[in-house]
């Protein structure tokens, strides 16, 4: 610890530890080896700064810890491991807030999986696909740990090797073990095992258009994913590039029986600010029903000098 970062850091100690009584005083400089006296004259505030004077950095650093006065360095250790975890998740899911979904998939399906992660985009949905996402550069196994750790859903392709790989399995047990909706996809395999106790949804005769638009359907529906599915429908209305899309959309927001203010407010903000949503056919009335049927309360606008009747 440099010596300005442990000035400051003992000041703030100082005027923290202060506030205190004298025998609460005396027991947290007894724990971080601070030197006590009972003949002491002079203030509160200099017998703290007298008495930690020479207390090894270490113990400062934990005594302002324990105070949640982080120092320095700690701050931007934070704010870097907060910027490179920022960094990786973009490099994984995308830099577009969106759901994310592990598709779990043996190699020789991974066409089908490909063309489904296309698919999905249309409904906000951004889903990992192990062999055509993980950069040549980077270790594959801490790649796929670094998505089941922070993907939202799973999704099963199942077909009838998904069994025999050495990897699908896990997956799906890393699922089960976070607690996060787990979609078995039926191309050629009933569930099986702990998955067998959800209801499949049989995608064979599936083109990977329809295949996406049931999945997003699920998301929504399931009370596991049912809020951030709903958040990402609403991003996506906001950002809609057709009538079509937008029609599309509001399908899936009418489907909950739940959805979160801050998402009505991104319809609301949506239909006010989009031509494509507020002018399709229909949608501006269903918003209107949708936001109602929710009891959607618009924020309270900030008044301005002008407002101001006197």
């Amino acid at each position: 610890m440099r010596r300005s970062e442990r000035l400051r850091a003992l000041l703030r100690i100082v005027e923290r530890l202060a506030q205190d009584e004298w025998p609460t005083v005396d027991l947290v400089l007894g724990q971080f080896n601070g030197r006590r006296t009972d003949d002491w004259q002079g203030s509160k505030q200099s017998y703290i700064a007298w008495s930690l004077e020479n207390v090894d950095d270490t113990l400062i650093q934990e005594l302002g810890e324990f105070f949640g006065l982080t120092t320095e360095a700690k701050v931007a250790e934070h704010v870097e491991l907060g910027v490179t975890a920022v960094a990786e998740s973009e490099r994984i899911w995308g830099a577009t807030p969106s759901f994310r979904l592990f598709l779990s998939h043996v190699s020789q399906f991974k066409t089908e999986a490909a063309s489904l992660k296309t698919a999905l985009k249309t409904y906000g949905v951004s889903a990992f696909v192990a062999h055509s996402d993980i950069q040549p550069t980077k270790e594959w196994l801490d790649e796929i740990l670094k998505a089941l750790g922070t993907m939202d859903a799973l999704a099963a392709m199942l077909v009838p090797t998904f069994h025999e790989s050495n990897w699908t399995d896990q997956e799906v047990g890393f699922a089960l073990g976070r607690n996060v909706p787990i979609l078995p996809l039926k191309f050629s395999q009933d569930p099986y095992g702990f998955i067998g106790r959800f209801q499949a949804l049989n995608c064979a005769s599936l083109t990977a258009q329809q295949a996406a638009s049931n999945v997003a359907r699920l998301l929504i529906e399931n009370p596991l994913s049912q809020s951030a599915m709903s958040d990402t429908v609403g991003r996506r209305l906001l950002r809609s590039g057709s009538f079509a899309l937008s029609k599309t959309l509001m399908d899936l927001l009418e489907v909950p029986s739940t959805i979160p203010q801050s998402t009505l407010q991104l319809v609301s903000q949506a239909n006010g600010t989009n031509d494509q949503v507020s002018q399709a056919w229909g949608v501006s009335d269903r918003i209107e029903n949708l936001l109602r049927r929710h009891g959607f309360a618009e924020p309270l606008k900030t008044s301005t000098a002008e407002e101001i009747p006197f």
